[in-house]
């Protein structure tokens, strides 16, 4: 990592620092992101993106080797470092990197944030927050699958503290904190909830001076409102292939019980009725 630290240019724009193997015109096309991300994260939250480097990885490899990470991920943020490794094989300037950057920057500043202010926020909050932030929307098969959850008020149980190591599991993790966090949006303004928190406030005090309420009787309002369009394609959405084949076999299993002991009552009455006459 230092030897690539010290072959990569250098360039420098509003306090953040841009180490990378690009032209300067790409490089300060990055750097304006990162100067866009940081305001539009100071629009939203009120809170301020502290200096920063940023290292662009030239491919996957470097970005794996540099990270640990083997999974599909593309970008990495050091808060206490103040430091975000990207990997950008492809376009610098794409729109996807624009998106990463106003996430892993908005950990950074929420991580300094609470430092500063000797507060903390919880995991799924934090993450449904980046999210919220990079303007992420949810598919229709996690809306659907989150409409089957809440619906049995086990949606609740997806924000969790830690991230799960199942990767479907954490997929529902991060649906459901930015569903929820898109729901508190409607209800109050971001701004307000840090100022809070920034004053001394807990989480819960911050929330209901913020959005109305504390963050368990949020919840359980959040549900009720996604389970309120609830199907029975969200169920089916829920249960997955492998379980519609199963609920199908059941039904008919069922039915087939139901018309067998039915057709077994009718040939006993018929005999019956032929012992009598």
């Amino acid at each position: 990592m230092l030897l690539l630290l010290l072959l990569a240019a250098v360039s420098r724009l509003d306090g953040f620092i841009l180490e990378h193997n690009r032209s300067q015109t790409q490089a300060t096309a990055v750097l304006r992101c990162a100067v866009s991300a940081k305001r539009h994260i100071k629009r939203l939250f009120g809170i301020d993106v502290p200096p920063t480097r940023i290292l662009l990885c030239d491919n996957t490899m470097q970005f794996r080797r540099l990270t640990g990470r083997t999974d599909n991920t593309v970008g990495l943020a050091y808060p206490a470092r103040r430091f975000v490794v990207i990997n950008a094989s492809a376009d610098p300037l794409s729109a996807p990197l624009r998106s990463l950057l106003r996430h892993e920057l908005f950990h950074i500043a929420v991580y300094h944030f609470c430092r500063r202010h000797r507060t903390a926020i919880p995991l799924w909050l934090n993450e449904g927050l980046a999210q919220l932030c990079e303007g992420r929307r949810l598919t229709p098969d996690m809306e659907r699958f989150l409409r089957a959850q809440a619906k049995t008020y086990s949606a609740a149980s997806l924000l969790k503290k830690r991230y799960p190591k199942d990767p479907f599991k954490k997929r529902l993790f991060y649906a459901a904190s930015l569903s929820f966090c898109r729901f508190l949006t409607k209800l109050g303004s971001w701004r307000s909830f840090f100022a809070l928190l920034a004053k001394g406030y807990t989480v819960d005090e911050a929330s209901v001076g913020a959005f109305g309420s504390d963050l368990a009787t949020l919840t359980k309002r959040w549900q009720q409102e996604i389970a309120r369009s609830f199907s029975i394609l969200d169920l089916l959405a829920a249960i997955g292939l492998g379980g519609f084949v199963a609920l199908f076999i059941l039904v008919a299993v069922f039915v087939f019980y139901v018309r067998y002991h039915r057709a077994k009552k009718e040939l006993i009455r018929k005999e019956t009725d032929s012992w009598l006459t």
